[in-house]
């Protein structure tokens, strides 16, 4: 036997044992009313005319009155699986639109939204807002696209250039002022958007996002602006960017996870009874 499939045994020996509930806990989320959420915007925050807290009909209704497309109205579940006395058990939700993308194209243009809500039992707040612009040909110049940013959103966090991209970035407290120190907070919208399409293992990034919300991350704007490798030029070839509420983001995780952890606890799962190995 090689080393390999020595260590993969041996790794396999340690692993611990559970035993496995067959009854899967579900919870109606249309049925439960949550708190009212908190935010990080407390002045409000978001791109053309979305608006973080908004409704998922209010974002429907507001994309097609723009113009947009709505191309896919994601079904997702949320999940919590966890080990209570020594059994794995599941909780969760039944089905509820938790994405909502669009798109929209117009000569040398193509835009594309999506918008990330909270579950039912908080009326399905937009929590995060994403955009998505390219440009066909030389179009626009680099502060054709910055003079707005800074116009709506005022001097940013950090602005720089890395190759071709440039970053621009707006960190606020709690009370929606500039944070002074966001250092900690530059992984914010990846942890975000690691949860964000699926909520499956969601409590694995809940204690990450609470952990920054701590650290005073409260909500972030982020912008990533392409312009190409030829640093001598200004022109854009297009940009993302990102308006994210951690604090609302926090708060519904928080509720969600209590829920689905009562449901659990109140089918009063116990360890099963199991003979001692003899030697």
């Amino acid at each position: 036997m090689s080393f390999k499939h020595i260590f993969f045994a041996l790794a396999i020996f340690a692993l611990p044992s559970y035993a496995q509930s067959d009854e899967l806990v579900q919870v109606d989320l249309t049925k439960i009313t949550g708190a009212p959420l908190h935010t990080g915007f407390p002045n409000g925050a978001g791109i053309n005319n979305l608006q973080i807290g908004m409704t998922l009909d209010q974002v429907k209704s507001t994309l097609e009155a723009d113009g947009y497309r709505i191309n896919d109205l994601r079904n997702i579940v949320a999940n919590l699986n966890f080990k209570p006395d020594g059994i794995a058990v599941s909780g969760q939700s039944l089905k509820f639109v938790g994405r909502v993308l669009a798109s929209k194209d117009t000569p040398n243009t193509s835009e594309s939204f999506a918008v990330y809500f909270t579950t039912p039992m908080t009326e399905q707040r937009a929590y995060q807002i994403y955009k998505s612009v390219r440009y066909s040909g030389n179009v626009l110049d680099l502060p054709d696209i910055t003079n707005g940013m800074f116009e709506k959103w005022g001097e940013p966090s950090l602005n720089f250039r890395r190759t071709a991209i440039r970053y621009i970035s707006w960190y606020k407290d709690i009370k929606g002022r500039p944070l002074v120190n966001y250092e900690p907070c530059a992984e914010m919208p990846g942890k975000a958007g690691g949860i964000r399409a699926s909520y499956m293992n969601q409590f694995d990034y809940f204690s990450e996002l609470n952990k920054l919300l701590k650290q005073g991350c409260s909500a972030v704007i982020a912008s990533v602006v392409t312009q190409g490798l030829d640093t001598r030029r200004e022109d854009v070839e297009g940009f993302d960017i990102t308006v994210y509420d951690n604090v609302m983001h926090v708060d519904e995780l928080r509720q969600l996870q209590n829920v689905l952890k009562g449901a659990v606890d109140a089918k009063n799962f116990r360890k099963p009874e199991i003979s001692k190995p003899k030697f």
